[in-house]
């Protein structure tokens, strides 16, 4: 499960909830594939970390608010019933008091999610980190790795052209011996044959260094990015 498949089944799961509450989860999960992708993970492994969707939406769903019994206490007041001279004479009076259990709006304690909210701090410095690493990178290949990269390039491609033009050289000798017929000499011919063998294992051999330079340049800018993002 990718990072929006799951969002997506989270989202439908938590329909019941606010709509801003529910803006609030999804932000939180977001900062986890973020964080997990800094970290070198795949959508699929941080999904399976945080858990699946139903059941993290039941966590936050089912908790509840334990409910309060209705309680009735009874309390005893005296009233004066009668006064006799001096005397005051007081009569015992039963009251009732009855507490009701707090309703549905006034319990306000909100679920216990089971993960974490990322700091704004260590997102920060991660960012920073990053940035500094790309600046060092960027200064040391253009200082250190651009010339040796462009003359790899160079002669790769120049064994391509040479190659290529020995193949084509007996074609060469025929056009010119059509035009100029005079100036034609068979040894000319036997050379260019050979020159067209030497062309084909010299493009063979390219072909086998290119593919091998080809997988030195993708191993280094994947060193480069791994570096960037701190793996």
């Amino acid at each position: 499960m990718n990072k929006i498949q799951f969002l997506t089944e989270l989202s439908s799961s938590l329909k019941s909830l606010p709509l801003d509450e529910r803006a609030e989860i999804l932000e939180d999960f977001e900062e986890h594939f973020a964080v997990g992708a800094q970290e070198g993970k795949t959508e699929e492994e941080i999904a399976a970390s945080l858990g699946h969707p139903q059941q993290i939406s039941k966590e936050l769903l089912g908790a509840q608010q334990p409910q309060i019994e209705e309680v009735t206490v009874t309390a005893t007041t005296y009233e004066p019933k009668e006064v006799t001279g001096t005397t005051t004479i007081y009569e015992p009076k039963e009251t009732q008091v009855v507490s009701a259990p707090p309703s549905e709006k006034q319990v306000t304690d909100p679920p216990a999610y089971h993960h974490t909210k990322t700091e704004a701090t260590s997102t920060s410095s991660n960012l920073f980190r990053s940035v500094l690493v790309a600046l060092a990178l960027g200064f040391f290949n253009l200082v250190i790795v651009l010339g040796p990269f462009i003359t790899v390039v160079s002669l790769v491609f120049a064994g391509w052209v040479t190659g290529t033009a020995f193949i084509f050289t007996p074609i060469l000798i025929l056009l010119n011996a059509l035009l100029y017929p005079t100036t034609f000499e068979l040894f000319e011919l036997f050379l260019s044959l050979t020159l067209t063998g030497l062309g084909f294992f010299l493009l063979i051999g390219m072909y086998h260094v290119t593919r091998f330079v080809g997988i030195g340049i993708a191993r280094y800018v994947q060193f480069n990015v791994n570096l960037i993002r701190g793996v």
